[in-house]
């Protein structure tokens, strides 16, 4: 951007005040009529003709090479020259006809292209302060937040890939860490206090076995009965019903268990029985009742009793499992189609189990499809097992706490398919389903530490979401679009705002409203057709930051001189018009066959801007700026040009610094 500012400079400055006759007389010809005399096309072709003739002090002079060119009453004369002033258009005349296309669209591909970076790098530092402020980040995504630590160790083209690669790690490993949020000190006291937060740890560290391939899925039911938090006395009602499902789960899982015979030397060891074998169980009438009586008495033995409380009056109900089981004594098909679903699934564990082993036996490849369909398997019968208890009885109340057993599932599930939104998603709803189990257990003692999780699981999700999103993708186009999304206008061109005196080449890129343009005298209209419209100037900024400290960043005050405006341009790029392929598809394109002169987006002007506090990349400014003759280019790539005239307006845009002349601070100052 340096060099670009610079060559135009250059150009300007050597165009305007040198003389050049070998370029000036290509120029001049041009304008050279079939009648072989001075006839420029409109004025501001006029306007470059005069100017070029005062920089040779000709003003309708006598000249024996030049006057053959010059006719009373039509084209150019003498009496153009005569009558001409010296007027802004004049002065810069001789550039006005210098084609700046290519310069012209660059500088604005550039600064839109700007706009986006500081934003995205802005949204990247909010990012990387969260991570340092929440302690439950760190625990959940190590890498990243290292990452985070060392952005800007990375040029802008390298942050995102680096970025991106912590997010995929994280992610993958996400299991691992999300149990240990709910053991940071912060909760403590909620550890102590609500079982239900134990609970929750060793469920997910139990799935994590199942994936490891530690704990077979039946093995997984039974462990999970086993907690001896389950023997924590003056629970919440939630809490003993999600017990009792649990324990009535492990019961009938361990009923069915396969016992191998010491005789036979099975080849493959079963979990649970064979679907054979149950339907012959229920086949038997008798031999079926005396197993159900068998688990009845084990339903007894374990006090698997559920819990509900009434409004009117308000009093707490119970119920044993032995009751409803009383209660449908005489509805075999209830029991046998039940027990039946549940051997179904078991035997399609049993056989991916047989399938990996071979596999293993065999040293053939494991690939992820393998190991997701028996996760996948196992983990539909553990939740089966843990709905048994509402299947005889739909209104029994459990449904919040076995719901964090299934989004444990889920959120392996998602893992191994490499479903990253929703995995988080589920991530997200565990701890949130903790804060539900807390609050409805009635306890108020521990507010602040509630609140600690509360408050801090919307930006974990949002940032969370973003990371997933990013990590899903490696197409240019949705990575752009991601980031298009989660950008926000908070802070990152920050430099003038912690300085006492800053001079760069600016420009912002933002909307212009409220102006007021001074009429043409002639008529013809003004380069400000618009009340509103987009702003983007390029020019030279004075500022003076305000920053008071840490945590105290008031912004700055700048005076900013407008040398250019690409505003029409910046507009056009900015346009996307459908069109049809070849293929009968459509595809978003815009025209580039549309020519700008130097002359043409040449804006003098000045304003007063106000950069906001807090490293917000916004700038409010107001002044007053002389319009550049190009106002408009229409979709068809047709330009649109109108006189130029001076108005004052207001402006919101984005500070975009393109580089440093001056940078001064209170104890050091770099040029």
């Amino acid at each position: 951007m340096r060099i670009i500012f610079t060559l135009l400079a250059l150009l300007l400055f050597n165009v305007t005040f040198a003389q050049h006759p070998y370029y000036d007389a290509l120029k001049l010809r041009k304008y050279i009529s079939d009648d072989k005399i001075f006839a420029p096309a409109d004025s501001l072709e006029m306007d470059t003709l005069v100017s070029i003739f005062k920089l040779y002090n000709y003003s309708g002079t006598i000249n024996p090479f030049l006057t053959p060119f010059t006719s009373e009453g039509k084209g150019y004369s003498a009496d153009d020259v005569k009558k001409a002033t010296l007027n802004l258009s004049s002065i810069i005349g001789s550039v006005a006809g210098v084609d700046v296309t290519t310069i012209a669209n660059g500088v604005a591909m550039l600064m839109i292209d700007r706009a986006k970076q500081e934003l995205t790098v802005t949204f990247f530092n909010r990012f990387k302060k969260f991570a340092e402020d929440n302690p439950e980040f760190k625990v959940l995504f190590p890498k990243t937040t290292d990452n985070l630590k060392n952005l800007l160790a990375y040029k802008y083209p390298e942050m995102l890939p680096a970025l991106r690669t912590g997010f995929y790690a994280d992610l993958n490993k996400i299991t691992y860490n999300l149990d240990d949020v709910l053991e940071l000190p912060r909760y403590n006291e909620l550890l102590k206090k609500f079982p239900e937060i134990k609970i929750t740890i060793r469920s997910i560290r139990l799935v994590h076995e199942l994936e490891s391939g530690e704990s077979h899925a039946a093995e997984i039911i039974t462990k999970f009965a086993d907690f001896e938090e389950w023997k924590t006395p003056g629970t919440s009602n939630g809490f003993k019903n999600f017990k009792s499902s649990v324990k009535l789960a492990a019961i009938f899982s361990n009923s069915l268990r396969h016992m191998p015979d010491p005789v036979k030397k099975e080849k493959d060891v079963k979990a649970w029985i064979s679907i054979k074998q149950i339907r012959e169980l229920v086949k038997d009438t008798i031999t079926f009742r005396i197993y159900l009586g068998l688990v009845y008495q084990l339903a007894v033995m374990d006090d698997i009793t559920w819990y509900k409380t009434t409004d009117k009056p308000l009093k707490t109900e119970s119920i044993s499992f032995a009751t409803l089981m009383g209660k449908q004594k005489d509805n075999l098909f209830l029991f046998e189609n039940k027990l039946t679903k549940f051997i179904e699934l078991s035997e399609t564990v049993d056989k991916l189990t047989d399938t990996l082993n071979y596999k293993k036996d065999e040293k053939i490849a494991l690939k992820t499809e393998d190991y997701y369909s028996y996760i996948n398997a196992s983990l539909d019968i553990v939740d089966y097992g843990f709905s048994i208890a509402g299947l005889f009885d739909q209104d029994l109340d459990i449904a919040q706490y076995t719901l964090i057993v299934r989004k444990s599932n889920d959120l392996y599930r998602h893992l191994y398919k490499k479903e990253f939104t929703q995995a988080l998603s589920n991530s997200m709803d565990i701890l949130e389903g903790v804060s539900i189990m807390i609050k409805e257990a009635g306890d108020t003692t521990h507010k602040k530490s509630l609140k600690l999780l509360t408050d801090v699981l919307p930006k974990l999700t949002k940032y969370g979401l973003f990371m997933a999103n990013i990590a899903s993708t490696d197409k240019p186009e949705e990575i752009r679009d991601i980031l298009d999304n989660a950008i926000l206008p908070v802070g990152s061109s920050s430099i003038k705002k912690n300085t006492d005196f800053n001079v760069s080449v600016q420009s912002y890129l933002g909307a212009y409203g409220f102006s007021n343009p001074v009429k043409s005298s002639t008529g013809n209209g003004n380069a400000w057709t618009d009340k509103f419209g987009v702003f983007a100037p390029i020019g030279i900024s004075v500022s003076r930051g305000f920053n008071k400290g840490p945590g105290k960043n008031c912004g700055s005050l700048s005076l900013f001189a407008v040398l250019f405006d690409l505003g029409a341009i910046v507009d056009y790029q900015l346009k996307k018009d459908s069109v049809t392929n070849s293929s009968g598809a459509t595809q978003e394109e815009i025209t580039k066959n549309y020519k700008i002169k130097l002359g043409q987006i040449i804006s003098p002007g000045a304003y007063v801007v106000y950069g906001f506090f807090g490293n917000i990349p916004l700038s409010l400014g107001f002044g007053a700026q002389y319009g550049p003759g190009l106002s408009k280019i229409e979709s068809s790539g047709k330009t649109v040009f109108n006189n130029p005239q001076w108005r004052w307006n207001a402006f919101l845009a984005v500070d975009i610094p393109f580089f440093n002349l001056v940078n001064k601070s209170k104890n050091k100052k770099s040029i």
